[in-house]
């Protein structure tokens, strides 16, 4: 019986991890294909999420007594439809939220 050395097994880890990312990879790629559509009656065109811009909005916090500092909070997410500019709310779609590192960009919106 043949025992296996440390370096042979360290090479396939590391085959796995490369196809492991590889898998990763693709299901980035078909989760950004994720349709959302446009609210209006009068657009009700579907984009895929990698086409849009997820917009982060921010809103602002006072200071509080001494001590307390003013600060900006992060708030829902937005998309704003292309063809129609229809902004449209993502606060009550967590399963868009959560992929909002596959929008083509993120933008920073402050109240």
């Amino acid at each position: 019986m043949s025992a296996e050395s440390l370096e042979d097994l360290r090479k396939q880890k590391q085959k796995l991890k490369s196809q492991l990312d590889e898998v990763e990879k693709r299901i980035s790629v078909a989760l950004g294909k994720t349709l959302v559509r446009c609210r209006k009656p009068e657009c009700g065109r579907g984009w895929e999420i990698r086409e849009l811009t997820y917009i982060q909005t921010h809103w602002y916090e006072q200071p509080s007594g001494c001590t307390g500092g003013d600060i900006w909070r992060e708030g829902e997410g937005n998309w704003k439809c292309p063809t129609c500019e229809t902004m449209h709310r993502l606060y009550n779609k967590p399963e868009i939220e959560k992929l909002k590192h596959l929008f083509r960009q993120t933008v920073k919106a402050y109240d």
